[in-house]
């Protein structure tokens, strides 16, 4: 389907996280955050999350920005990903823990990026 192709880089990511969590495994702490090849299933803080097939589309394009460097993606190319131009991203994570926790706006109405820093972000982000 779309969404792998729009993943072509996710065995990076899992290498990414593999290494991640090894690492962390050796030092007695839990990674901040991994993730399954094709991101159905994530572990955030601790907790482990089943995603949506879009959930998971969309969680992957922003965890492979933040590798990359880059890690504001904009509205469009999310929603493009995930074949839903006229929707919101917020649509997607309705009722999910996981929205403003881990998946979070950068502004009102333009990108979004993983909170992948060591404290929660502001309630009113």
């Amino acid at each position: 389907p779309v969404a792998e192709g729009n993943l072509s880089s996710s065995r990076e990511g899992s290498e990414f996280d593999l290494t991640a969590s090894l690492s962390s495994a050796r030092s007695g702490v839990e990674p901040l955050f991994s993730a399954s090849e094709d991101y159905r299933s994530i572990r955030y803080r601790g907790t482990l999350y089943a995603l949506t097939q879009r959930q998971a589309v969309i969680v992957g394009l922003l965890h492979q920005a933040h590798i990359a460097g880059h890690p504001d993606v904009p509205k469009e190319k999310l929603m493009s990903a995930v074949e839903a131009e006229t929707s919101e991203v917020r649509d997607s994570f309705r009722d999910s823990p996981l929205w403003k926790t881990l998946v979070c706006s950068v502004n009102r109405r333009g990108s979004y990026r993983l909170n992948l820093e060591a404290e929660t972000p502001d309630s009113d982000s």
